[in-house]
């Protein structure tokens, strides 16, 4: 009677599994589309600067081509070619550190509310669902997370 005993304590409690859409969560995500409209905003200006230079240096080198010899043409194109190297290298820079900043606290937010939901539906595992070779409907929590990631109030932009 007591080896019975010990062994119902001992058997480990039933697994409750959760499965997540990361794609489908990072494409649908309100924070998803403030990123988009934080970039474009932050950026869209020295974005124009940057395509305005490169048509200054087409046209340049339109001229050059009219006047092959002309050495004040070839100075001006080699200047804006160096300011627009050197401009479209920080954009790019930045874009990047931007994006990397606000997808970060994206990602956070994410976690935060996959493990909200896992509590609340008392999962032991949430994976995600690339990682599945097979998950029964009742495992998908995607929606779940959508849900309170569309009512969170948490910015993930500056």
């Amino acid at each position: 009677m007591v080896a019975a005993m010990a062994t119902a304590q001992a058997a480990p409690a039933p697994q409750k599994i959760g499965v997540v859409d990361f794609q489908q969560i990072l494409q649908q995500a309100p924070q998803r589309a403030a990123i988009d409209s934080m970039m474009k905003s932050k950026f869209e200006k020295r974005e124009l600067e940057v395509m305005d230079l490169s048509k200054q240096i087409e046209s340049v080198k339109g001229q050059l081509q009219k006047s092959p010899n002309s050495s004040k043409l070839s100075t001006q194109l080699t200047e804006l070619q160096s300011q627009f190297q050197l401009k479209r290298q920080l954009l790019i820079q930045d874009q990047q550190t931007a994006f990397n900043q606000a997808k970060g606290k994206m990602l956070k937010l994410l976690n935060e509310e996959v493990a909200s939901v896992a509590k609340k539906d008392h999962l032991t595992l949430v994976i995600p669902s690339n990682a599945a070779l097979y998950a029964a409907p009742s495992t998908e929590i995607t929606k779940e997370v959508l849900a309170g990631l569309k009512a969170s109030k948490v910015k993930v932009t500056n």
